[in-house]
């Protein structure tokens, strides 16, 4: 699924329609794939600079936050700093009461503090201050699990579960309603099936449960998922 933030619908003549991608959005896919494969070995805010930059190229950012969000969870993040970034600030925020730092030159001298109780230089203990914040974290691998037109069908999944999440009553019509109905009862969910005509030009409504979706040469079934 995305997040709600994420979710592209039209809500146009009080409708309510998911924006799927199609085949012209690969290339935009292929984009967003290649900047997460070119930035092993960043920082994070390295790889959000180049996303958004893709954001003002695209017609739609939320497309691209989309793909990205479905990346993203086949990236490996990691802290990578020389020294343990809590200890570090432990240490130079216990230097700085020490000091009284106001000036460069009085910070410089916390820093050399802290470096002497932690063992380690100057450079290394101010480059961990901050290493584990989420924009300082490192890309250290990323697996995709699918290729732009896989992503592209992996993200109009993931829309319908969200654009689904909240409803209360969803209607699918069909003119064989047998499978819907074996998957809805699988998932035991509540439903009543309806028929449009039949083939004598009757209308049939109303049919609940399983029973008559086959009968006669009736057509235009819906399936009501109430719960």
């Amino acid at each position: 699924m995305l997040t709600k933030d994420l979710l592209r619908v039209s809500r146009r003549g009080g409708g309510y329609s998911p924006q799927f991608a199609d085949a012209s959005h690969e290339e935009l896919a292929a984009s967003v794939l290649g900047c997460y494969q070119g930035h092993v070995g960043e920082p994070r805010e390295r790889l959000q600079a180049a996303l958004t930059e893709l954001e003002r190229e695209s017609d739609d950012f939320k497309l691209v936050r989309g793909f990205a969000k479905l990346l993203d969870r086949d990236a490996a993040w990691e802290v990578q700093s020389p020294v343990d970034p809590g200890g570090a600030r432990r240490a130079a925020f216990a230097a700085g009461e020490v000091v009284g730092v106001v000036t460069a030159a009085e910070r410089r001298q916390a820093l050399d503090r802290a470096a002497d109780r932690l063992d380690a230089t100057p450079e290394a203990v101010e480059q961990s201050l901050y290493a584990d914040l989420d924009r300082r974290e490192i890309l250290a691998a990323v697996d995709p699990r699918w290729d732009p037109a896989e992503l592209v069908a992996r993200y109009n999944l993931s829309l319908a579960q969200t654009a689904l999440f909240d409803a209360t009553e969803v209607r699918l019509r069909s003119s064989d309603p047998r499978s819907l109905v074996s998957a809805v009862k699988r998932l035991g969910l509540m439903y009543e099936v309806y028929s449009g005509e039949t083939g004598d030009g009757h209308s049939n409504e109303g049919a609940s449960g399983s029973e008559g979706a086959g009968a006669g040469n009736r057509r235009d079934w819906e399936l009501v998922v109430t719960g």
